[in-house]
């Protein structure tokens, strides 16, 4: 089975059931039912999961034990004639691989057993398993009710969930909501619900809301009702609190909750893979409230709200004891924006941390009288917000870059592309929220690179002085203070590069990867202490910046593998991989005529094994025009051809050839620049054969060797013949000149 048709049909039957009332967090249900209907599998005694427990729940089946026909063999049992399975996915994102020496030989333990590495998975892979449920198979044994639930220590768990979120919840008036700016749950009062049962299930409905503020599990909340982002997310709050209630044992009671069936129904038909995006959040939700304890419940004290209550209570102590004379210790300020420049020259201080002005110990308070009590803002013209994000978000997503709901708040966030597979993230952008909103859109695959600028801009505001600092301080010390700590920390992890590659041992000519790809050389390669291969990737002066590791499967990554406590510890190692490339061929460039330029390293080897030439790697299509650029400036007399990725298969699925247009963009702006791609039969298409290696494996080395010698002939005839009719129009125009000045017409 295809994913998409796994998400197509899960959908449909959600839609179908949404219509009809009977999805299951649209029902009430008691909460020893409840407890029973939760799918799980009688064989591991482990439930299902996210988008599998609401798909196994739909089936209509009354029992919720499901297994595969294997595990139902090996519990005596055996699956009826004729029964249908139903389909369950899940996702790998790691796997373990033999441990291999520089010889490429695989590594054994004191036992005789191969050791072990885990690595990521670039690209995460998904599975399928059929199942049946417990009513479709003879000879399991009778399914025994869970024990009745004790209601007493239901609310007290569903008050403890409450509890330990340390959510500021408010008591009062006839609506049960959350408000996202100022991060509080309103719920009438008790009194106002038809029971215990009722006030829980709406606080955790609310509670899921609260889960999403951008200091816990960051999602965007800001949209109004009606449009389908609100929707979405009630659709969240809703299957997480269903799911909420089924595992602490809590009557489910969704009445007030159901105003938005036939916005979810429309959201599912337009968009199916939303119901998956749903559950996964739901669960995020339910766990992160599940997993509440004592040091997690202060640790989002200090991160959501540093200081406030600390700087609330030292204002209202000291406004108490001071008598504006020196300040005895240190006192928190109200500064406006405005006002920054002028309280930093009577005295104010700025704290980092707190986020906010203070008069620090031994200050005259005289100076700073008008800064000790809040005072009254005037009213400013507001924007639109959802209709920024609404514009930030279509030129996101014409960049190719895979956002539906951008966070605009000056960070700069590194986001998947159309194009990203596994876990890369080759996308950046950063917003900014303000009077004038702008930001800086970046896409690694493609190249593109812009800053964008709302049309929302408020051009009424008189401020203009404001917006110009605002500006300044946006387009030139965030950006520089960003860029600076950035580079700082890819110096600091190139030195580990360098020095890791320089103690690695040369690689294994017989490494798989090299194997895989028909490659019957190392091209001076090395391998890590676990077998994977490390390719340099040097800047136009030579100097190594970072690393290109490529795993025996094929998985590659650029940069360094931090151990556990690195990762435990939130050590991060970012690499510099713009401008950066490898060289097949020679040591430099610095007696090369002519180079051919590619983008992955299998496809370099293979047009170098068929030319013979100097060949680069970029390592992808957004990093070729920055390679070719140094390139060019430094060495302006190098002939370059660019041996472009082609896949057209993406091409006649109306998606974008990104190879190849990216080649024609670049020739586009160095005429004197050629372009080779691959050829391949309709059958090498339909296998998603896109680059010279493909090429190489399918038709061997001869047929790349023919093509690029075919092309580049071809190309040459065609200059020559257009320069050929250049100067033929040349003379015919100083004929013409000369016959003029003969017959005496003047100019």
């Amino acid at each position: 089975m295809k994913n998409q048709d796994f998400i197509q049909n899960t959908a449909e039957k959600i839609i179908e059931s949404l219509k009809n009332g009977t999805a299951p967090w649209i029902k009430s249900w008691k909460a020893d039912e409840l407890n029973n209907i939760m799918p799980y599998n009688p064989k591991t005694n482990k439930n299902y999961n996210g988008i599998n427990s609401i798909n196994l729940m739909m089936q209509g089946y009354d029992d919720p034990r499901w297994l595969t026909y294997k595990q139902a063999q090996e519990l005596g049992a055996y699956v009826k004639k004729g029964e249908k399975s139903t389909s369950i996915q899940y996702w790998q994102f790691s796997e373990m691989v033999d441990k291999v020496d520089e010889n490429g030989n695989i590594i054994l333990d004191e036992n005789g057993r191969s050791e072990k590495i885990e690595i990521e998975l670039e690209t995460p892979k998904v599975f399928f398993a059929s199942v049946f449920n417990a009513e479709q198979c003879e000879n399991l044994p009778k399914l025994k009710q869970k024990p009745k639930i004790d209601n007493f220590k239901v609310i007290k768990e569903a008050q403890e969930i409450l509890d330990k979120s340390n959510a500021n919840i408010k008591h009062g008036g006839s609506r049960a909501f959350y408000n996202s700016f100022q991060d509080t749950i309103t719920l009438p009062n008790k009194s106002a619900f038809i029971d215990e049962i009722a006030y829980y299930s709406t606080a955790l409905h609310e509670l899921g809301h609260w889960s999403g503020h951008q200091n816990r599990l960051n999602r965007d909340l800001a949209h109004p009702f009606g449009t389908k982002e609100y929707a979405k997310e009630e659709l969240r709050a809703e299957i997480a609190s269903f799911l909420l209630c089924a595992k602490i044992g809590l009557d489910y009671d969704p009445s007030n909750h159901l105003s938005y069936i036939d916005g979810w129904v429309s959201i599912l038909q337009d968009k199916p893979y939303e119901i998956f995006r749903a559950t996964s959040d739901a669960t995020k939700i339910v766990n992160f409230l599940e997993d509440f304890t004592l040091e997690q419940k202060l640790e989002i004290e200090q991160n959501t709200q540093p200081k406030q209550n600390i700087i609330q209570e030292n204002r209202e102590q000291n406004m108490n004891n001071q008598d504006l004379g020196l300040a005895k210790e240190k006192i928190y300020l109200y500064v406006p924006y405005k006002d920054k420049d002028e309280a930093k020259k009577l005295g104010a201080k700025w704290d980092k941390e707190a986020k906010a002005w203070y008069a620090a110990k031994g200050t005259d308070l005289n100076k700073l009288e008008k800064w000790l009590t809040k005072q009254e803002q005037k009213p400013q013209i507001q924007i639109n917000e959802d209709e920024v994000k609404a514009e930030f978000t279509k030129a996101l997503n014409d960049a190719g870059l895979d956002v539906n709901e951008p966070i605009m708040d000056g960070k700069l966030r590194r986001v998947r592309t159309y194009d990203d597979k596994g876990r890369n993230l080759s996308g950046a952008y950063v917003g900014f929220l303000n009077a004038h909103p702008a930001g800086h859109i970046q896409n690694f695959k493609t190249g593109y690179k812009e800053n964008w600028k709302s049309s929302l801009s408020l051009n009424q505001t008189k401020d203009k002085t404001q917006e110009i600092q605002i500006q300044k301080e946006k387009n030139t010390n965030i950006n520089l203070a960003r860029e600076e700590e950035l580079l700082e920390k890819q110096e600091a992890s190139a030195l580990k590069a360098q020095e890791e590659y320089n103690n690695a041992k040369w690689a294994y000519d017989k490494h798989p990867y090299l194997q895989n790809k028909g490659l019957e050389k190392n091209y001076y390669l090395k391998q890590d202490e676990f077998g994977n291969l490390l390719i340099p990737l040097s800047d136009i002066e030579g100097k190594h910046w970072t690393s290109q590791r490529i795993f025996s499967n094929g998985d590659k990554m650029i940069g360094l593998i931090r151990t556990k406590e690195e990762k435990e510890q939130n050590i991060e190692y970012p690499s510099k991989k713009t401008g950066n490339f490898f060289i097949i061929g020679a040591k430099n460039l610095n007696n090369v005529n002519e180079i051919f330029v590619c983008e992955g390293f299998a496809t370099a080897a293979s047009v170098y094994e068929a030319t013979k030439k100097t060949t680069v790697m970029a390592v992808d299509a957004g990093n070729l025009e920055v390679v070719i650029a140094n390139i060019k400036e430094k060495y302006p007399k190098i002939q370059i051809t660019i041996a472009a990725d082609n896949d057209i298969k993406k091409e006649l699925e109306n998606k974008p050839n990104v190879g190849k247009t990216k080649a024609y963009d670049i020739k586009n702006k160095y005429k004197d620049i050629k372009i080779v791609l691959p050829q391949f039969t309709k059958e090498e298409i339909q296998k998603g054969y896109s680059d010279f290696n493909d090429l190489m494996r399918s038709r061997k080395l001869l047929e790349v060797t023919k093509q690029i010698k075919e092309q580049l002939a071809k190309q040459l005839t065609t200059e020559k013949a257009l320069s050929a009719n250049s100067q033929s129009k040349d003379k015919a125009i100083n004929k013409q000149i000369n016959i003029t000045k003969d017959i005496g017409i003047g100019y």
